[in-house]
C-alpha cells in the first residue's frame, strides 16, 4: 500500500502548553526530533530488529482475510481527557487512506463509557472497535464481553482491557531503580506480518518525563545492541504467552518498559508514546497495517464474511 501525503498536526501535540505557537509544543517538538536526523541511529536499529523477529517468530503471523466485508463504522476509545496524538492522528490517517481507497466508514473517538455506549445503542453488527485505552473509567474486560456478547467486533478484545489478561500476570518484574536516569521503552504490534517493533526510545526518569531517541552510549549500560536485542526478543516471547491458547489471535498493541536488563513495564495503554517517539513515515505505514489487520480480523469474525 502506497504512503499517503499527510503531514502531522501540530494541533494534536499541545499537551501541557499554554502557547499561541502550535509548533513550538513541547510533545510537537519531540515528535520532530524522530522524524530527524536525531533519529538516524534509533529508525535503523529498529528495523534489523525487526528482522531478529521475523526469523524468531515466522509461526505468529495472524492469518489474512480473503474476503473483504467492511465494517460500517470504526470506533477509537480512548482515554479519558487525552490531550495526546495518537487516537487523533491515526484517525486522521485512516479517514485520509479510507477517502483515497473510495471507501465509505463513518470513524470516532470516543472519551468516555457514557460516549462509548451512546455510540452502540443503535449499531453494533456492522462496528469494529479498536481499544487503546489504559482506563477503567472508560473501558474495562467485563464492558468488553458484553459488548461482545452483542457482536461489537473488538480489538484487541480483553487482552489489553483494566481487569482482563494484562492485570493478572505475574511475570513481570517490580519497577527496580535506573542507574543510568533512564528507562528504555519499546512498542510492539502483533498483525498479519507477525510481531512488530513499531518504536524503541528512551524515557528520561526526572520530571518532566522526556522521550528521546536511541544512541549507542544509552545502550553501552545494557550490553550494547545485543543487549537491547536479547531484551526485545525476550519480551516478543513473554508478549506471544498472552494469546498462545487462543484459536482466533487477535491483533494487538503493546508497550514494554526495560530498565536494569528487567521488564519492569507492560501495559496496553500505548498513548504515551507510541505517535510522537515514532518517525512520522513508520507511524503511517504502522497505522494503516494495523487498519488492515484489524480489517482482517473484523472478517474472521463468524456471519460477517459473506
Amino acid at each position: 500500500m502506497a504512503l499517503i501525503d499527510i503531514a502531522r498536526e501540530p494541533v494534536y501535540y499541545t499537551a501541557d502548553f499554554s502557547g499561541m505557537d502550535v509548533e513550538q509544543a513541547p510533545h510537537y517538538l519531540q515528535a520532530l526530533a524522530f522524524d530527524g536526523e536525531d533519529n538516524t541511529y534509533g529508525a535503523r536499529l529498529i528495523s534489523r530488529l525487526n528482522n531478529e523477529l521475523v526469523q524468531a517468530y515466522p509461526q505468529y503471523n495472524l492469518p489474512p482475510t480473503a474476503t473483504e466485508q467492511f465494517p460500517q463504522r470504526i470506533i477509537i476509545i480512548n482515554t479519558v481527557n487525552d490531550e495526546l496524538p495518537l487516537a487523533y492522528e491515526t484517525r486522521r490517517i485512516w479517514e485520509a487512506q479510507l477517502h483515497k481507497d473510495g471507501k465509505s466508514c463513518f470513524t470516532r473517538i470516543v472519551n468516555s463509557r457514557k460516549t462509548l455506549l451512546k455510540e452502540l445503542q443503535t449499531e453494533t453488527e456492522h462496528t469494529l472497535v479498536f481499544s487503546q485505552c489504559g482506563s477503567a473509567e472508560v473501558y474495562d474486560a467485563g464492558l468488553c464481553h458484553l459488548l461482545m456478547e452483542s457482536k461489537v467486533v473488538i480489538i484487541p478484545g480483553s487482552i489489553s482491557a483494566p481487569g482482563g489478561t494484562l492485570d493478572k500476570l505475574s511475570y513481570i518484574e517490580p519497577p527496580p531503580a535506573c542507574t543510568n536516569n533512564f528507562s528504555i521503552m519499546a512498542h510492539y504490534r502483533l498483525g498479519t506480518k507477525g510481531i512488530v517493533l513499531e518504536t524503541a526510545y528512551a524515557q528520561t526518569l526526572q520530571k518532566p518525563e522526556k522521550l528521546l531517541p536511541l544512541t549507542s552510549s544509552m545502550l553501552e549500560a545494557i550490553g550494547g545492541e545485543a543487549g537491547l536485542q536479547n531484551m526485545i526478543l525476550k519480551a516478543a516471547t513473554e508478549l506471544m504467552k498472552l494469546t498462545e491458547h487462543s484459536g482466533n489471535r487477535p491483533p494487538w498493541r503493546f508497550q514494554v518498559g526495560f530498565a536494569n536488563n528487567s521488564i519492569v513495564e507492560l501495559q496496553g495503554d500505548a498513548a504515551r508514546g507510541l505517535c510522537s517517539s515514532t518517525r512520522w513515515s513508520d507511524f503511517i505505514a504502522h497505522s494503516l497495517a494495523w487498519l488492515e489487520d484489524g480489517i482482517a480480523y473484523y472478517n474472521r469474525q463468524p456471519g460477517i464474511s459473506a
